[in-house]
């Protein structure tokens, strides 16, 4: 009976290492994968910067013309505040505008407002921003070590303690102005939403806006700025027309949205007219839409204006006036 017992517990030992065993493995391989990709587990394409010069009335009209829920959030030590749009799968529309002319004369928002309102920079949600520097640093880039940044919330006069910590290059090395990489400290980000007693944060648009699906920027190269995006370990995805804006495409695989580098086949059109202006930056966004005419009813009444429709990459879309949308190009479809 002691020798059966003995045994019986061997094997049972042998059957529960053997159990166990592929798990462990399949963890640390999981681990080894996300240690060794750009985003980890992040869902990739988070947000994008538009700079403004007033921002209040940047935020009205986001409200008021278009139909979104809009929200001032707070405020930087370098003079510069935010508002914004933010979606249900966490991505945002970020307006940066400046309350401290003195304070914000060297920051990127105030630089690039000397000349324009517009798009500035995309940034890309990673899990592990330290994961990130490592893994950018082991294909030869220069990135700056991960930091946090001060920021008080709007009606707060203390600040928070870190919400995000980002991983930035030292020097650009792909088309789309300032892109760069960023790690919420979960924990507190989630502490600090449920103290927001005035909803900064609301998901849930009159236009029925999901989330942002695209980013547009306007490339003089394609097939030089593919092969950038690849060096940094995101891949290119489907090639396609977009003759509205007179370019091809080529999309770039980012999480849980793409980046659409448009190079100009129309020396007429609207996307070789941006890149004249101003370079290889972000010309402009897809935002996907619960229903299409729902939206584009909200706009046209407040707009005053009727606005056609057309079948785009992403299914049916109408396009927003730039004007309106501070010099970001603005498509919503369904």
């Amino acid at each position: 009976m002691l020798r059966s017992g003995k045994y019986l517990f061997a094997i049972l030992a042998i059957c529960t290492s053997l159990i166990f065993l592929p798990v462990s493995g399949a963890q640390n391989k999981n681990e080894a994968i996300q240690n060794h990709t750009l985003l980890g587990q992040g869902r990739g394409l988070d947000h994008v910067m538009v700079a403004v010069r007033d921002l209040s009335a940047a935020e009205n009209a986001f409200r008021s013309l278009l139909g979104f829920k809009v929200n001032r959030w707070g405020k930087f030590p370098d003079g510069v505040e935010n508002g914004g749009v933010s979606f249900r799968n966490g991505s945002y529309l970020e307006f940066l505008g400046i309350y401290d002319y003195e304070k914000a004369a060297q920051t990127s928002e105030a630089k690039s407002l000397r000349s324009h309102e517009g798009a500035i920079g995309l940034a890309m949600h990673v899990s592990s921003a330290m994961q990130t520097a490592t893994f950018l640093k082991s294909r030869g880039f220069d990135v700056k070590a991960p930091e946090s940044m001060d920021f008080t919330p709007e009606g707060e006069t203390q600040q928070k303690k870190p919400l995000w910590q980002i991983v930035s290059f030292k020097k650009p090395v792909v088309p789309g102005g300032i892109v760069f990489f960023i790690q919420y400290n979960e924990k507190a980000r989630e502490e600090s939403r449920k103290e927001d007693r005035n909803a900064k944060y609301e998901t849930v648009h009159p236009n029925t806006a999901e989330k942002i699906s695209s980013v547009w920027v306007a490339v003089k190269d394609l097939d030089a700025a593919v092969k950038g995006y690849n060096s940094i370990g995101l891949t290119a995805g489907r090639q396609v027309k977009v003759p509205h804006l007179g370019a091809t495409g080529r999309e770039i695989n980012a999480g849980e949205g793409v980046i659409l580098l448009l190079q100009p086949n129309d020396s007429n059109g609207e996307a070789a007219s941006f890149l004249k202006r101003r370079g290889e930056e972000i010309m402009g966004v897809s935002i996907k839409v619960t229903n299409l005419d729902t939206a584009r009813n909200i706009v046209e009444t407040n707009l005053k204006r009727k606005l056609s429709t057309y079948r785009g990459p992403y299914g049916r879309s109408f396009l927003v006036p730039d004007e309106i949308t501070r010099g970001l190009w603005f498509e919503m479809f369904q």
